[in-house]
């Protein structure tokens, strides 16, 4: 499960955030760049100990590997759903808010946004359910 693709994935993410995360001691730079950086690194950590765990402790592995697939897919997709209709109801919301605000290109941002959701939506659900 557990590739070298991802160990290098996840240390060049680390050197990245790093990176940015030094940048707002050195250039000062904003809070909205600064704490995702924060969240990247504390990611790519946590991975990398995984990872080494799982190369390490055989038993480890094997639960890891053994885990129930159609389960574990189950709950991905139900998290997917989730997370994609609460961000469309928060970027209409936010767009119709703005717009009774005055902020009009605020407003089409994030009902572009939302929009180009639903369209990455159905062109992937078109794409894979013909692709069978």
């Amino acid at each position: 499960m557990y590739s070298r693709k991802t160990e290098i994935f996840y240390s060049l993410l680390l050197c990245v955030s790093c990176v940015i995360f030094m940048s707002q001691f050195f250039l000062h730079a904003d809070g909205y760049i600064v704490n995702p950086a924060e969240t990247m690194m504390i990611l790519s950590i946590v991975k990398l100990i995984q990872g080494a765990r799982y190369k390490r402790d055989p038993e480890y592995a094997d639960k890891v590997d053994s885990k129930n697939d159609e389960r574990a897919e189950y709950i991905s997709r139900k998290a997917q759903s989730v997370a994609f209709i609460t961000g469309n109801i928060l970027l209409y919301t936010a767009a119709f808010i703005l717009h009774y605000m005055g902020h009009e290109e605020a407003a089409a941002t994030c009902s572009y946004a939302a929009m180009t959701l639903i369209v990455i939506y159905l062109v992937t659900y078109l794409v894979m359910h013909y692709a069978d």
